[in-house]
């Protein structure tokens, strides 16, 4: 049996047909075997172009043997079309870039494998027409090419005919008047046909303004307009006057341009051919005053010129003196008042004549604000405003010291006062005086003690303090006492006593008393004391002192009285009675 693949043809791009398989040698009539063949191709949808076998396989009856015949596929390029663009230029102008488009790629493919050559038979100097367009070249080998030229239309290029201006004195004969182009190209010196220009005005034409024109150039290349010009009639020439132009600025500015103004022109005209150069004698430092101004070198075929100066005014600038202000202490001397400037210019510092400064303040002044002022400054490029400054007086510092003091424990309490430092222009106190004390009482135990001021008040100064201190010491014994019989004396004794047990610690030696009129040679002391009565003998005495004197039990000389003890208001109080031998 032999099996047979089918064969078929195609384009690229098209859908792969199915192979079948062709049996031949089958007998009894049967057409297909037990187990059919298996066909394919090598070739698939986006095969490119050329030839590609089909097979069968697989086929299978027990009453056959099989053989196989291959068939083919054939796929065949595709047709592409490429259309070379068109477009447009102007005369004078390069061709514009042509392109290839496409039509008839298959499996989204979008360019040849090689790309087609594309021109235009025109360029820059093409006359204005209509050029084609093509492309050529293109190569793949699943595709075969057929090609659309595309146009290149030239269009004439703009141009424009310019007619000259001109002018003359009336009377004259009329200039010509020419033709410029603006807008050929390509080396082009005018249009195929030129044009004829023209004016309206004539050589007996009154002054005034009159119109050039040009007309009938024709060119295929170009589009033609036409622009016209002027032709100015001016009368028989004139003297002109030329003016320089008058200013008046302020000093420190900067100085303007100079212009010139004409009269005496005619027919229109209103500058010469040649200007004029226009100046002045000013400068930018230039104080106040009037300069020169001037214009010269004007130029014209048709007129003479004379000059008028001008004048340039120079004004004075305005300026502000503020005198300094600042601050100073009660009592201190015054601070120097100065100027300070502001609208000075052309880098002036300050005025030709300074101004004097002062204030009202003085070292006396009380605390408060008073006005510094300036005036008297001059300069001839300035007038001058003044502005007032302050100075203000502050308090003055001061010290308040409460004063020390000492005093024996038991006794009055001192008065504490208070001294001042610091017051100024003479003061010796504040306006309210500073309130002094002490902690320290007549209670208070020997110790120091604090003393304080405080509440001073001055509209010219601030305070502050220095404490003193208050020392209280032991306390001296009042007088001791001695008193008898009529006619005794008292004695005062000087130093404190202390009195211990049987006369132990009293005084010995010498006891200084006022007077020892009234006592004879030998003298007992009796002294009360928190012990008891303790006694002090004396040997002898002259007009203030007892002399020799010892501690011991009371006692006198054979034959005496004791001495008398008189009891006392306290303890602490102790009376001393003595009796003459």
């Amino acid at each position: 049996m032999t099996v047979t693949a089918s064969s078929a043809t195609l384009t690229v791009g098209d859908p792969i047909p199915a192979i079948t398989a062709a049996y031949t040698g089958f007998k009894h009539g049967e057409t297909e075997p037990a187990v059919a063949a298996t066909c394919s191709t090598d070739a698939t949808d986006t095969s490119p172009a050329g030839t590609y076998a089909s097979t069968c396989s697989g086929a299978a009856n027990d009453n056959y043997s099989f053989t196989y015949v291959d068939g083919s596929v054939e796929i065949a390029a595709a047709v592409v079309t490429v259309t070379a663009s068109s477009g447009s230029a102007t005369y004078g102008q390069a061709a514009p870039a042509i392109t290839a488009s496409y039509a008839g790629f298959k499996h989204g493919e979008t360019a040849p494998a090689v790309p087609p050559t594309c021109s235009s038979a025109s360029d820059a100097t093409s006359p204005a027409g209509t050029y084609a367009s093509t492309c050529s070249g293109a190569s793949d080998p699943s595709y075969s090419f057929v090609y659309v030229p595309g146009t290149v239309t030239v269009t004439p290029a703009p141009l424009t005919v310019i007619a000259s201006s001109a002018s003359f004195v009336a009377g004259q004969a009329v200039p010509a008047i020419t033709a410029s182009y603006s807008g050929l190209v390509n080396g082009d010196p005018a249009p195929a046909t030129p044009p004829v220009c023209a004016t309206d005005a004539t050589s007996s034409s009154p002054a005034g303004t009159y119109t050039s024109w040009c007309s009938g150039a024709a060119d295929p290349n170009y589009d033609i307009g036409y622009s016209n010009g002027t032709v100015e009639v001016t009368a028989v020439a004139a003297p002109v006057v030329v003016t320089a132009s008058s200013a008046t600025i302020t000093y420190g500015d900067a100085i303007p341009a100079i212009t010139a103004s004409y009269a005496g022109f005619g027919g229109g005209q209103t500058v010469p051919a040649t200007l004029p150069t226009c100046s002045t004698t000013a400068t930018a430092g230039s104080g106040v005053g009037t300069y020169a101004t001037t214009c010269t070198g004007a130029a014209d075929p048709n007129h003479t010129f004379t000059y008028t100066a001008g004048v340039l005014t120079i004004t004075a600038a305005p300026a502000t003196v503020t005198a300094s202000s600042a601050p100073m202490t009660y009592g201190d001397a015054v601070p120097a008042i100065t100027p300070s400037y502001a609208g000075l210019v052309n880098g002036d510092t300050a005025p030709a004549t300074p101004p004097t400064c002062s204030t009202t303040a003085t070292s006396a002044s009380p605390v408060g604000s008073y006005p510094s002022t300036c005036s008297g400054a001059a300069d001839p490029n300035y007038t001058f405003g003044y502005s007032p400054g302050s100075v203000t007086v502050d308090k003055a510092p001061a010290t308040v010291t409460a004063s020390d003091a000492t005093f024996e424990e038991g006794g009055a309490v001192p008065v504490i006062t208070a001294t001042y430092a610091g017051l100024r222009n003479g003061a010796t106190a504040p306006a309210t005086i500073a309130s002094c004390s002490t902690t320290a009482t007549s209670a208070s135990p020997v110790g120091t003690y604090p003393s304080t001021c405080s509440g001073a008040a001055d509209p010219n100064h601030t305070f502050s303090y220095v404490d003193g201190t208050v020392t209280v010491t032991a306390a001296t014994p009042p007088p001791i006492t001695a008193t008898g019989h009529a006619g005794y004396s008292t004695l005062t004794k000087a130093t404190s006593i202390t009195a211990g047990s049987n006369g132990v610690n009293l005084p010995t030696g010498t006891i200084n008393v006022t007077s020892t009129t009234g006592f004879k040679t030998y003298v007992n002391l009796t002294i009360p004391t928190t012990n008891g009565a303790q006694s002090v003998f004396c040997k002898g005495m002259n007009a203030t002192q007892f002399t020799g004197c010892s501690g011991g039990p009371g006692r006198c000389p054979p034959g005496r009285r004791s001495p008398t003890v008189h009891p006392t208001a306290s303890t602490s109080t102790r009376s001393w009675v003595g009796r003459q031998r």
